[in-house]
């Protein structure tokens, strides 16, 4: 949207780059092009389609803010800012967490010390939360976007949204909410250390490939201690978010009473998104073909907290 700025107000602008101008972007903030007797302003929340694209590129000179000049160069530290601006747009908002999704994961697995940015995962999980907040059925109605391969990076950020869906309906408080949020977006990083020879396998695994894989959540705690991250929280929630109600999962063949609130959400989670995505060796289930495997199905059944799971399905389910 184009407005003309009142003559004689003051903007403390910084003069940005044409060739960073990018169509179909949601600005986070205003824009000025300036003219001979007054200054046109492209309003924050603004979509820069082809018509606004080309006005800007036709300028001998276009401004933003100063104050947000670090966020146009954070963006991945800022993710909340822009995901405000574009929540009305939810397929978007979609699209640009994966968007900033593959950049720290493609980040995370050159690392050759496995070292990821703390504040971009804070970022992430704080516009989920945003996301999520503004529209109570933005998962139900939207998770026809989701991407369903067998990528770490969208997996992680499925569970972590998921999550975050069902801490929300269990009124989990902001803080521990984030918290929740990071440990369903970290829970697999430690397959970075399993042979992808494994991962990928499209056959049935030995007992010796199995427990590899089953070291995942010890590799994943052992990266996000080496990251400075310390909360009891997201490391108890990822080292057994594969633990059962039954006793029949691991680490720690932890049952009922054993197994934290967050495992036991990021437990349902994670088993939902693994069986409505592709892997090596199935093709992918529908939402309601899932979660009435993980209900019914007699030895699937007796893994989750029943009321939890409950609670999953209402919010997937579309009445």
């Amino acid at each position: 949207m184009l407005i003309k700025v009142k003559k004689g107000q003051n903007i403390d602008k910084y003069q940005i780059a044409l060739d960073t101008i990018n169509k179909d972007v949601i600005l986070p903030y205003d824009m000025y092009i300036e003219q001979d007797d007054s200054t046109i302003a492209v309003k924050a929340g603004t979509l820069i389609d082809d018509k606004i694209y080309d006005v800007l590129q036709s300028q001998k000179a276009v401004f933003i803010p100063k104050k947000y000049v670090d966020l146009r160069k954070n963006e991945s530290k800022n993710l909340e800012t822009y995901i405000s601006y574009a929540k009305h747009n939810p397929e978007y908002c979609i699209n640009y967490l994966y968007k900033m999704n593959d950049i720290f994961f493609d980040n995370f697995l050159k690392s050759s010390d496995n070292l990821f940015d703390f504040e971009d995962v804070e970022s992430m999980i704080k516009a989920i939360i945003l996301l999520i907040r503004h529209n109570r059925n933005f998962v139900k109605e939207n998770i026809i976007h989701f991407q369903n391969d067998n990528m770490l990076a969208h997996h992680s950020l499925h569970v972590a949204i998921y999550a975050v869906n069902l801490g929300i309906s269990l009124e989990i408080q902001d803080k521990k909410l984030l918290s929740l949020g990071m440990a369903g977006y970290l829970q697999d990083i430690g397959i970075k250390k399993v042979d992808n020879n494994i991962v990928l396998k499209d056959s049935k695994l030995s007992a010796d490939e199995i427990e590899d894989i089953h070291k995942h959540a010890m590799y994943s705690t052992e990266i996000i201690k080496h990251n400075h991250i310390h909360n009891p929280h997201i490391i108890e929630a990822i080292m057994h978010h594969h633990e059962n109600y039954d006793g029949s999962g691991y680490p720690n063949h932890l049952k009922k009473g054993e197994i934290s609130i967050f495992a036991s959400i990021l437990s349902i989670c994670d088993v939902f998104d693994a069986l409505t995505s592709t892997r090596p060796y199935r093709k992918e289930m529908s939402s309601f073909e899932a979660l009435t495997y993980m209900m019914k199905d007699e030895q699937m059944r007796n893994r989750f907290n029943h009321q939890y799971i409950k609670i999953f399905i209402t919010l997937l389910v579309k009445k």
